[in-house]
């Protein structure tokens, strides 16, 4: 991309900043580059500080030097250097949004001179260091939300473009009560910081733990793969793993995509002490009565045993009727137990976290999501949250106060500067009212 038409006027520093899309999905992520023209002829003290992007309604990811320094003497026989940086943004809300400008800072020599050294070849001398700055002008990006037609109960707030790995588990065969290993690996480019894990199934078949979650990101910012290893215990004897759904939002497609991961073959033995063993003995025979001896004929008639077949039908259809009910009561409450354990989980790691924003911000935004999970009995995505907190708290303050943690989360997540560490009673106000929130009856 060509410089601006105004960098005519032969100036010593000015940049730029482009992003890739003007319209955006709340939760999408938008690609930004910022270039930098320097004269080639100045002289910087020590390397350049590279610059910070951050302000209202949106999360920025890191940023990434994309090229080294390259010569351009195309400005009016002016050489400039370019240094270009990539990034990205993300929309946290939706409406107008302004990017504010990107400023890079350094220490420039001026008024410097020139000395001759050994052998008569010129070297700059003297001179002064100053203070110097170059800003990229800021843009504005319109974004809008997911839309609520169409989306699946196994979207968690993950918006991109995705593609799921082949599952893999290990060992192939466990022992009774042996725990073991099912891997699910997620590409593409997104959000991967609001990607939750996939959810599994036939989880009254198994017992699973919270997965450990790892991120290989890519060159390209907002890219990567994101894996979910589950630990997994047989409850019954089971020849493959549960199956496992993650749904994410597409936003060049503008649908729902449902990413599933098929069972991996797997032979797993149930714990001894869930087996039952029923003993069967032979009923002693029973002498007929001689003055019933002449109902013989009618326990041979065809009515009979036609009677008695409609009341084995009867009978099987009332045991399948009581079968499927237990089924679905047992899937119901596996699911509100998981959902309940996950919310003790979130409140105890949030009272074990360190002092590191990122990760005190993160633990409070995931017992937050936790409580609104139990709430609506199914996993709650991270664009729910304003709509699902006035149900629960009645003050308009303390709603503010909760979407206020679940921002300040994104945004370190994202990338935003963490270097300050939290203020004084900041930590003890958050738990409190996080606490408080996840504590509180339905």
């Amino acid at each position: 991309m060509a410089p601006p038409a105004r960098a005519a006027e032969n100036r010593s520093a000015f940049g730029e900043m482009e992003i890739g899309q003007a319209k955006a999905f709340v939760g999408e992520v938008v690609p930004v580059t910022l270039r930098y023209y320097l004269r080639a002829d100045l002289v910087f003290e020590g390397p350049l500080q590279q610059p910070y992007i951050a302000g209202d309604g949106f999360a920025a990811l890191p940023l990434r030097e994309a090229t080294p320094p390259q010569a351009v003497k195309t400005l009016h026989g002016a050489d400039y250097n370019v240094i270009v940086f990539r990034t990205a943004v993300v929309p946290a809300r939706a409406g107008s949004i302004a990017i504010p400008p990107a400023v890079m800072k350094g220490r420039l020599l001026v008024g410097r001179g020139w000395a001759q050294q050994p052998g008569g070849l010129p070297a700059p001398a003297g001179g002064e260091l100053k203070d110097f700055e170059v800003s990229a002008p800021g843009r504005q990006i319109e974004a809008r939300d997911v839309p609520l037609a169409g989306r699946p109960d196994t979207f968690t707030g993950a918006v991109g473009e995705f593609a799921a790995a082949a599952p893999a588990a290990h060992p192939p065969r466990v022992g009774p009560g042996e725990p073991a290993k099912l891997k699910l690996a997620v590409s593409g480019r997104g959000n991967f910081a609001a990607m939750q894990p996939p959810l599994l199934n036939r989880l009254h078949s198994w017992r699973d733990y919270k997965p450990e979650v790892t991120m290989a990101e890519a060159a390209e910012p907002g890219s990567g793969t994101k894996t979910f290893e589950f630990t997994l215990i047989a409850r019954n004897d089971e020849n493959a793993t549960p199956g496992a759904a993650l749904s994410f939002f597409d936003p060049k497609q503008e649908c729902y995509v449902t990413l599933r991961f098929d069972p991996v073959p797997m032979t797993a033995e149930a714990p001894l002490e869930g087996k039952d063993f029923v003993a069967v003995t032979q009923p002693e025979p029973v002498a007929t009565p001689a003055r019933f001896r002449g109902a013989t004929p009618i326990l041979r008639s065809p009515w009979f045993y036609a009677m008695q077949a409609v009341l084995l039908v009867v009978l099987v259809a009332w045991a399948l009727t009581v079968a499927v009910r237990k089924r679905m009561a047992r899937r119901a409450d596996d699911a509100a137990a998981r959902l309940a354990a996950d919310l003790r989980a979130s409140l105890a790691a949030l009272h074990e976290v360190g002092d590191a924003p990122a990760a005190f911000y993160a633990a409070a935004a995931r017992a937050v999501m936790a409580r609104l999970s139990v709430s609506q009995g199914k996993p709650a995505a991270a664009g729910d949250a304003a709509a699902l907190l006035p149900r629960m708290v009645e003050n308009p303050s303390r709603r503010e106060r909760l979407l206020s943690v679940l921002s300040r989360s994104d945004e370190l997540n994202y990338g935003a500067d963490e270097s300050a560490a939290l203020e004084p009673g900041e930590r003890e106000s958050v738990a409190a009212l996080v606490g408080e929130f996840c504590e509180q009856a339905d």
